[in-house]
């Protein structure tokens, strides 16, 4: 039985999170997004981008000891926002480790800490075309409340959660 360890992520953690980003982009998005932008990608980049901004605000899932996932949680960054509302800004999980309850743990753990900052809802932006991660959010409890804009990659759309909407 694999051991799993979540915990906030530092800046010794950059390069394994600049991996599973790098992996888990290439893995998640070949045939949803332009090919020209995904051979533009790096772990490396990833890295020194996670080097430079930090780590805070990150949670890492190891699974015997090997980097397997993150998420990143903040308050929301969206202009119609208020102020209680939190944003999980990303969680990627290597293809390996999904379908195992990772994903799952890290979302609850991320929603436990932004309830220690206060916040009582929380959303998340998801490319339209991505409906494996729609049915994990929905899943989650999540549900599309009408927002929608446009990424650099595609379009997206935003689902909310209630905090008190949790069993």
């Amino acid at each position: 039985m694999a051991s799993l360890t979540i915990r906030p992520a530092t800046l010794a953690d950059a390069a394994d999170l600049g991996m599973i980003h790098y992996q888990s982009w290439l893995q998640t998005y070949t045939g949803l997004i332009d090919q020209n932008f995904l051979n533009q990608l790096s772990a490396q980049r990833s890295q020194q981008r996670f080097e430079v901004e930090g780590c805070k605000q990150f949670l890492i899932a190891l699974v015997d000891g090997s980097p397997a996932g993150f998420c990143r949680y903040c308050k929301s960054r969206d202009p119609d926002a208020d102020s209680l509302t939190g944003e999980i800004q990303a969680i990627y999980l290597l293809k390996e480790y999904q379908q195992r309850g990772i994903g799952t743990a890290l979302m609850l753990y991320a929603f436990d800490e932004l309830k220690k900052l206060g916040m009582n809802r929380v959303t998340l932006w998801a490319l339209e075309s991505n409906t494996t991660a729609h049915c994990f959010y929905i899943k989650m409890g999540f549900i599309p409340d009408g927002a929608r804009k446009q990424d650099p990659v595609g379009a997206e759309i935003r689902f909310s959660l209630a905090f008190s909407d949790l069993g």
